[in-house]
């Protein structure tokens, strides 16, 4: 094919693709538009059932009691994210080595404690308000990273199959309650009404953990098969 056939095929392509954006763009604004001011959906059905799910936040409790696996698998997600991102990186990689500041240092030391407290927080509120184990396990997972940005690295004090243990224990706990409701309520994930609360506090506690410890891994870039190594060349020696 000759330059400017190929030209030609290049704009005719770039002008079907401009053509069917219009028509994308045109289709949102339309449907955007047309939506019913009433409003629609399961909104008053979970409304209504709130006294059932063990929580009077309507977001929590669909996401952890009427529509629970959702966020099952969303945690199972973030297990295989730090998988797949261990497997390209390989076991070479780390965060440097960074010189310690005394006035950093200081801050990070009193910043951390009430990050912690906070995270706790919206751990505890999220039955009734904005909150959750992903809101607190973020919060966790960013006071990781400042002690990590900082230079404050905690040693090594576990063996490498508990770190890979915390890594899956909020989908692992999920997939534990999910199954124990079954010969209760013959439903996957049907709390029973009178402990509803806490199992979802149960479930919410160690999702937090999970999820701060996988935040922190991923960007840390510490690969979960170092202490294995370490354990084995200190077995050699």
């Amino acid at each position: 094919m000759n330059e400017p056939a190929a030209t030609n095929l290049d704009r005719s392509a770039r002008f079907l693709a401009g053509i069917g954006a219009a028509f994308l763009g045109l289709g949102l604004v339309w449907a955007i538009l047309a939506l019913p001011q009433v409003e629609v959906g399961l909104g008053e059905t979970v409304r209504r059932n709130l006294g059932v799910s063990g929580v009077s936040n309507p977001v929590t409790a669909v996401l952890l009691n009427f529509r629970g696996y959702d966020t099952m698998l969303e945690v199972g997600v973030l297990v295989l994210a730090l998988i797949g991102s261990q497997a390209l990186r390989g076991t070479g990689e780390t965060l440097p080595e960074v010189d310690r500041d005394i006035v950093l240092d200081s801050v990070v030391r009193v910043l951390t404690p009430p990050l912690i407290i906070v995270a706790a927080y919206m751990l505890w509120i999220g039955g009734t308000e904005p909150g959750g184990a992903f809101q607190a396990g973020a919060i966790l997972a960013a006071g990781a990273v400042i002690l990590l940005l900082a230079g404050l690295r905690p040693p090594r004090l576990w063996h490498w199959m508990i770190e890979r243990l915390a890594v899956i224990a909020g989908f692992l706990v999920f997939a534990l309650a999910a199954l124990a409701c079954i010969p209760l309520t013959d439903h996957l994930l049907g709390y029973p009404q009178s402990s509803a609360k806490y199992w979802i506090l149960a479930v919410e506690g160690v999702s937090a953990l999970s999820i701060a410890l996988i935040l922190t891994l991923l960007f840390a870039g510490h690969p979960l098969g170092r202490g294995m190594e370490r354990d084995q060349d200190e077995g050699d020696r």
